[in-house]
């Protein structure tokens, strides 16, 4: 059986944002075909809001009961709609547990892997909205260069003159993902080759996988829960599959709307405990003559909270480090209720 490309979104209690992302994946144009998946990772309370609001939004969408074309019992239920203007369906999957970025994507990876054939999918996060040629450019790049992973040009959606990112290159010195092109005119042309030979991995903003390079590299790793599913992903793509960059694609993305990512003065417990935490377990599994180095940047990186007024988020990332360097992983029920109070 071949199905349309599918487009997989995990969302977490923010159906604005996807109501956003959905009209915009609504104004694609026909070719290529596709069906949305979006797994609702925040618990029956929020699955139950974001049916509300998507069955209010009748010009968007109508009911159907049409079940999915794959497996999907490793959901507590679901739900089906189908776009009013034109043939494509949504599918809603509440997620029994929370399981985080990689584990959601591989929720409804997984068994549409095992229904049919699809050139290709389409990962998008819920705050993101994709311009109307986005998908058609990207597989279509991907189709006639031979790329296994493709990003597109990724704009602030605040200021979309300007690039978000062009896709991610790890900096080993400072041990940290670098957005290539960050804040560049975004109608301004780069050198493409250079583009693809700068970047590690696409953005998990918006990315464009094969059928082929997900069959050869797997699906996305779960361990991490939130951040760097994406560069590991990626590394692993640019490996067997090689990257590409699309031009022509234009995302328009957010950043940060989920778990409150940011700058040291803004961000928050959870993501700043992540971020430190998933650094040493990345470097571990892919960089690991990086280790020793990254642990001790990590540790003096910890120290910058404080230096702007933070201390109690000094100690979260410290834990995080901590926590990363005894090889701790997936979801931090051990010390979620900790982190998410208030701190300075």
């Amino acid at each position: 059986m071949t199905l349309p490309i599918p487009i997989i979104v995990v969302s977490f209690r923010n159906p604005d944002d996807l109501l956003e992302c959905l009209a915009g994946v609504a104004a694609m144009r026909a070719d290529p075909a596709f069906d949305v998946y979006v797994c609702e990772n925040g618990g029956p309370a929020a699955f139950e809001t974001l049916c509300q609001r998507l069955d209010a939004s009748t010009t968007l969408l109508a009911a159907a009961d049409n079940p999915a074309p794959c497996d999907s019992s490793a959901f507590v239920q679901t739900r089906g709609w189908r776009f009013a203007a034109r043939d494509s369906r949504l599918f809603i999957g509440l997620s029994p547990d929370n399981s985080g970025y990689g584990g959601g994507i591989n929720t409804w990876l997984r068994p549409l892997l095992a229904a049919g054939d699809w050139p290709g999918v389409f990962v998008l996060n819920p705050d993101a909205s994709p311009t109307p040629d986005a998908l058609f450019h990207l597989k279509s790049y991907a189709e006639s260069k031979g790329r296994g992973m493709v990003s597109g040009r990724i704009v602030w959606t605040d200021t979309p003159q300007f690039i978000q990112t062009r896709g991610l290159r790890w900096n080993p010195i400072k041990a940290s993902n670098i957005s290539i092109g960050r804040n560049a005119p975004a109608d301004e042309m780069p050198d493409i080759d250079l583009v693809e030979r700068t970047i590690d991995s696409t953005s998990g903003a918006a990315l464009y996988a094969t059928r082929a390079c997900i069959d050869r590299i797997g699906l996305m790793t779960e361990h991490y829960f939130l951040y760097y599913e994406d560069i590991d992903w990626g590394m692993r793509a640019k490996a067997a599959c090689g990257l590409g960059y699309a031009f022509d694609a234009v995302v328009y993305h957010k950043g940060g709307t989920t778990i409150g990512g940011g700058s040291r003065k803004t961000a928050s417990p959870l993501s700043t405990f992540l971020e430190f935490r998933n650094r040493i377990l990345f470097v571990a599994a892919l960089k690991p003559r990086w280790y020793l180095w990254t642990v001790a940047i990590s540790l003096v990186r910890a120290m910058e909270y404080a230096a702007v007024g933070r201390p109690g988020i000094t100690l979260v990332a410290l834990r995080g480090v901590v926590e990363g360097v005894l090889g701790r992983s997936g979801r931090p029920d051990h010390i979620l209720a900790s982190l998410m109070r208030p701190r300075r």
